[in-house]
C-alpha cells in the first residue's frame, strides 16, 4: 500500500475517534520500530508498507520449507476460535495461515482481535496428513488450511495483559 495513501486514511480516522493527529512517516516508522519490524516492511524508497508475512502478497513467505516444533500457537478472538475448532483453520482470504512457536506472541495477537483465545497446533498430525510448514523467522510460521482435527484450545494459561520482549 502506498504510505501517502495509508497515512490519509490514518488522519481521516483519527478525527473520527479523536485519537493521533496529523501522523506522518517518522510515526508510521516509529510504530514499525514500536513491533521490531516484525510485521510491516517499508519499502527502501518510504514509499511504500506491506505486512511482512505476505498476507495477501502472492510470495509465499520470506521462510523455507521445515520441520515445525512439537507445538505451534495462533492468536485469535473467542469467537474465531469456536469456528477453527470446528472447522479448522483456513487461510481464507490469506495466502497462507499464521503461527507462532511463541505463546506470549500468540497472546500479544489475539488481544488484537477483542476477546482473546490462543488456540495450539499439534504440529506432528498436521505434517502426517501432508501438509506443510514455512519457517519465517525464530518464531512466525506459515502453513495451508489446518484441520480441526490438529487444534486444541489452550486452558489454564493466562493471556499475558502487556507485550513483553518478543522475539
Amino acid at each position: 500500500m502506498a504510505i501517502e495513501d495509508l497515512l490519509q486514511r490514518i488522519n481521516r480516522r483519527a478525527l473520527e475517534f479523536e485519537l493521533w493527529r496529523d501522523w506522518t512517516i517518522h510515526d508510521l516508522q516509529r510504530q514499525c520500530e514500536l513491533h521490531g519490524g516484525r510485521r510491516l516492511q517499508i519499502s527502501d524508497d518510504q514509499e511504500l508498507v506491506r505486512a511482512r508475512y505476505g498476507h495477501t502478497i502472492p510470495d509465499i513467505c520470506a521462510g523455507k520449507r521445515r520441520t515445525p516444533p512439537h507445538v505451534l500457537y495462533h492468536g485469535t478472538s473467542q469467537k474465531l476460535a469456536g469456528q477453527i475448532l470446528q472447522h479448522g483453520l483456513q487461510r481464507r482470504e490469506r495466502n497462507l495461515v499464521h503461527l507462532t512457536s511463541c505463546f506470549d506472541y500468540a497472546a500479544w495477537i489475539a488481544r488484537n482481535h477483542g476477546s482473546p483465545a490462543v488456540l495450539q497446533v499439534i504440529t506432528d498430525h498436521a505434517a502426517s496428513a501432508g501438509i506443510p510448514f514455512w519457517q519465517c523467522n525464530d518464531h512466525v510460521w506459515q502453513s495451508t488450511d489446518l484441520p480441526a482435527s490438529a487444534i486444541q484450545p489452550i486452558r489454564g494459561k493466562a493471556l499475558t495483559q502487556q507485550k513483553k520482549d518478543l522475539p
